[in-house]
């Protein structure tokens, strides 16, 4: 039995670690109030959420610190530009380099993000990157 649930536990965290190499994105920072992330491939971004057991919190502002973005309605957020977000804001197209900050999660201050869920598009399925 210990040795089934050893192989078990070692597929599920070979699997997490082949998603993580994969994700086109990279945690820089996470606190309750922002996620800071950089783009390793060309991708689109639909929605960023903190996430800790059942609790999930969705990010509300944008702003991107390095490269530009495009959003589905053809308008381009130039870097430094900082925008609030409607439900549904997404998907915006971001290059390689790309630096996104996403804040107004509206979670507790003392609140412990265990993972970041990304959407890259509405019905994506959605990927976690763990917090460190």
């Amino acid at each position: 039995m210990k040795k089934f649930l050893m192989v078990v536990l070692s597929s599920l965290l070979f699997a997490a670690v082949c998603q993580a190499q994969s994700a086109p994105f990279q945690l820089v920072s996470v606190s309750a109030n922002e996620v800071k992330i950089k783009v390793l491939s060309a991708t689109t971004l639909y929605s960023v959420a903190l996430a800790a057991d059942s609790q999930i919190h969705q990010g509300k502002s944008f702003s991107n610190t390095k490269g530009d973005v495009k959003f589905p309605s053809g308008a381009t957020a130039m870097a430094g530009s900082s925008l609030m977000l409607p439900s549904g804001w997404g998907p915006i197209q971001l290059p390689p380099g790309t630096e996104v900050t996403i804040s107004e999660f509206g979670a507790p201050k003392d609140f412990k993000a265990k993972s970041v869920m990304l959407l890259t598009e509405k019905n994506a399925k959605p990927l976690y990157l763990s917090v460190p």
